[in-house]
């Protein structure tokens, strides 16, 4: 039985139809349904499937620290000894020798450890105080206290004092702890945690007083050797889970001149398009580079409308805990993303947010720990691969004008992978 011809036309114009509407709201479905979930789905005609990640992101002040870790001391000269009433100050000593196993793999540029030298008149639950001369004002974003020990095998226990702007004191203890070599001794500080407090209590002004080492094994005729150094604050809310992690703030690139020819552009559904450098007003010069990238287009129509800056040679990343980008925006609500890829070539889009904001802002993004940057069997490929951003116009955009500035990408890596078991140093000094 044949078709008639008009009933034929008819489903011809249907599907021509679903086709082209289909095309238009093709990437608006998709970026609006991953508020609903994670999915899969492929941007581009034969391009592999990329996994959406829609957390929440980090909206911070330009002028925020990107300090991810301080040393506070190297315990050189800033503190003196005072010990408990066994304590032989006439036989014990401190002094300053050449670093050697983890601890320079660590920190390549060390110039010193400390040696401590303790000697007790009679064997028994004795203690050492490490008084600072000038009590150490902890920054505000620090979330965490921490130091490097070598240890033989033997039962160490520390102890930190610190206190409040009212001269209230805390103590920080670290455990009985039983290590050979070098060992980072870490702990986050209590009142950072207290969710329930408000946050002035929790990130109030916090000073640390001391060190307190206890001791049960040295005595008349046998001393006890500490080795300690790089007394540090860092940003990490420290747990079982993220432990060995060492976070370092690292920037990836600038968007100016030298860079303008390193990114490929692509414009979908606007016109008067244009992408320049522009120069910063003074009161940023010195917190940026010279110059940004501005991006200004107009709508052109309603549909598919979006916005592709596209790194011509994909950026590597070491192990990467947080994504950093400065932007500037005009309110106009538009939605920043990024994909990325990693060693096992899983694609991600990490959602930046949308940009709601007025003037440049830092936009952190967190990359979750399901995204798998390093395996036990592959060494030299770690991290992630950075490939391009997509930005999308708000829907109903009110001002048909897009109109953002990029500069400043950075990275929050982990240096923590240099913690295994063959790099611990068993030699004792002598």
């Amino acid at each position: 039985m044949s078709i008639p011809e008009e009933l034929q036309m008819s489903i011809r114009r249907i599907k021509l139809t679903l086709k082209a509407l289909f095309s238009m709201l093709f990437f608006q479905i998709l970026l609006t349904s991953a508020a609903f979930g994670i999915l899969y789905y492929n941007i581009y005609k034969n391009t592999p499937k990329i996994r959406i990640i829609n957390k929440p992101a980090e909206f911070k002040s330009i002028h925020d620290s990107d300090t991810q870790y301080k040393i506070l001391s190297r315990f050189s000269s800033d503190f003196y000894i005072k010990g408990t009433s066994f304590y032989q100050p006439k036989y014990s000593s401190v002094r300053q020798i050449k670093p050697e196993g983890q601890i320079s793999v660590a920190f390549p540029n060390i110039k010193f450890i400390t040696r401590f030298s303790f000697s007790f008149k009679r064997k028994a639950l004795n203690a050492v105080h490490i008084i600072f001369k000038k009590p150490i004002l902890l920054p505000l974003w620090s979330e965490s206290l921490e130091f490097w020990a070598h240890g033989a095998g033997k039962p160490m226990l520390f102890k930190m004092v610190y206190k409040d702007a009212s001269g209230k004191h805390y103590t920080l203890d670290f455990g009985r702890s039983t290590f050979s070599g070098w060992y980072r001794l870490s702990k986050a500080i209590p009142q950072r945690q207290m969710l329930s407090k408000p946050f002035s209590f929790r990130y109030q002004k916090l000073w640390l007083v001391k060190i307190i080492i206890l001791d049960n094994i040295a005595g008349r005729r046998r001393k006890s050797l500490y080795h300690l150094t790089n007394l540090a604050v860092s940003r990490i809310k420290r747990n079982l889970k993220n432990y060995w992690e060492f976070w370092t703030y690292k920037k990836l690139l600038d968007f100016n001149a030298d860079t303008f020819k390193l990114f490929r552009y692509r414009f979908v559904g606007f016109t008067n398009k244009t992408i320049s450098l522009k120069q910063y007003n003074p009161a940023l010069k010195q917190k940026f580079s010279t110059d940004y990238l501005q991006i200004k287009a107009d709508l052109n129509k309603s549909g598919s409308n979006h916005f592709i800056l596209r790194f011509r040679k994909y950026i590597r990343t070491a192990i990467c805990r947080k994504i950093i980008l400065s932007i500037k925006g005009g309110g106009r609500g538009e939605s920043v993303y990024l994909i990325v890829r990693n060693m096992k070539k899983q694609y991600y889009m990490l959602k930046f947010g949308d940009i709601n904001f007025t003037g440049w802002r830092k936009i952190y993004v967190t990359i979750p720990y399901w995204v798998i940057q390093k395996t036990k069997y592959i060494t030299d490929d770690k991290g992630l691969q950075l490939l391009e951003f997509i930005i999308k116009p708000k829907k109903n955009y009110r001002i048909k004008t897009m109109l953002l500035g990029f500069d400043n990408l950075a990275i929050v890596e982990d240096r923590g992978t240099f913690f295994y078991e063959g790099m611990k140093y068993e030699k004792m000094w002598k």
